[in-house]
């Protein structure tokens, strides 16, 4: 009487007939005479202890996978959790031995060469949900002949590096530093004033949605790195004191505790004062400002008042005098003069018959290519009045 093969280990069975009639071990047979088929199975292969792997949230991880092609290339994949008796739990990629046939997301990639038996596994943009245990099994013909390796991966929050230390003048423009890894795809983020709490920002002063600023506080505020790259540094114009504190940058990294948190400290110095120029009213007064040449002449314009900030409509409050690099273009009165070589950088004003309503402070904008380059000089001019000599008094 034949003995009924279990229907557990039947298609194992046919498989390994299938397979010594491809070999030529054995051959088709008519004969009236059979023997039963007794399966044998093997001891399981064991599994190659876990390999712990650490990286931080934001990182592109490779977990590491070979076997030996002498044989052949065979079929494999890789799954969530421990390594099960055959295929994968919760597979996540497989192969034929030759290319990737299946994956569940692109975050997921073999990106060895899987014909010489690399199939190291590679997750880009790691979060703490990836944390877990990772099997890869490549299938080798015959009863458990799978080879199995186990690696274990931990995920851990980026700790938050110390606020870095900003220092600027009043009046100037600063850029604070901000940047992410796009690699598996932009997100969104905020700035806010203050320490970065547990969630989003506090006090808010510009959001994005990873591909373009979605709102601001006021046009001081502004993000003017390539975002889509993942530059989301935050330029504040013409700061003032009340700008002086700690600023949060926070990427928005899904799952729990995977934002990507920078904060950075503002300091505003007050600065240096003015120089003073003292002329007498009726005469004549020189306000210097020069620049170097070496990569060309610039447009420049002189200005009543401080230097307005780099985001405003004009560059120069209350122009009088324009010129484009070469000569003079333009100026409000004859009384105001460019008498330097121009050409060679000497862009200083001169004022004739000074009066008192000319005191007040002079900017000399010099406009340089590229973000915040300008050459910005102020100059204050005090007026005094003119002093009468009395002669000697012939009644005294």
């Amino acid at each position: 009487m034949p003995y009924r093969i279990p229907e557990a280990v039947r298609e194992n069975k046919h498989k390994e007939i299938e397979e010594m009639l491809q070999q030529g071990v054995i051959e088709q047979s008519d004969s009236p005479w059979a023997s039963p088929v007794v399966l044998l199975p093997k001891r399981d292969a064991p599994v190659v202890q876990a390999e712990n792997v650490t990286e931080f949230v934001g990182d592109n991880v490779t977990l590491q996978c070979m076997y030996s092609v002498n044989g052949g290339t065979s079929p494999m994949c890789w799954g969530r959790g421990s390594c099960p008796r055959s295929k994968c739990t919760n597979a996540i990629i497989w192969t034929d031995g030759e290319k990737i046939t299946w994956y569940k997301s692109e975050r997921y990639q073999v990106l060895g060469n899987i014909t010489q038996g690399n199939l190291s596994l590679s997750i880009s943009g790691v979060t703490r949900n990836d944390t877990g245990t990772y099997c890869c099994r490549v299938e080798i013909p015959g009863f458990f002949n799978d080879i199995k390796e186990e690696t274990h991966l931990n995920i851990q929050e980026r700790p938050s590096l110390p606020a870095k230390h900003v220092t600027v003048s009043v009046a100037d423009n600063v850029t604070l530093s901000c940047k992410y890894s796009v690699t598996g795809g932009t997100t969104t983020m905020c700035w806010g004033r203050g320490s970065c709490p547990s969630s989003k920002c506090d006090n808010e002063i510009i959001t994005t949605d990873g591909q373009k600023v979605t709102w601001n506080k006021c046009e001081r505020y502004q993000l003017l790195g390539d975002i889509v790259q993942g530059d989301v540094s935050l330029t504040i114009s013409g700061v003032t004191p009340s700008d002086a504190g700690t600023y949060c940058c926070r990427v928005e990294t899904p799952g729990w505790f995977n934002d990507i948190k920078e904060e950075k400290h503002l300091e505003i110095k007050q600065s240096p004062p003015k120089p003073q120029h003292v002329i007498e009213s009726g005469g004549n007064v020189t306000l210097p400002c020069k620049y170097t040449v070496s990569g060309g002449t610039a447009t420049m314009c002189w200005g009543r008042g401080s230097c307005p900030p780099l985001l405003s409509f004009s560059k120069c409050n209350n122009e009088i005098i324009w010129t484009d690099g070469q000569k003079v273009t333009w100026n409000k009165s004859d009384r105001y003069q460019l008498l330097g070589d121009i050409a060679q950088g000497d862009v200083s004003l001169t004022i004739s018959g000074i009066t008192p309503s000319d005191a007040g402070t002079y900017c000399c904008r010099v406009e340089i290519p590229g973000f915040n380059n300008d050459v910005k000089e102020e100059r204050h001019l005090n007026i005094q009045e003119q002093t009468k000599d009395k002669g000697h008094d012939c009644n005294a």
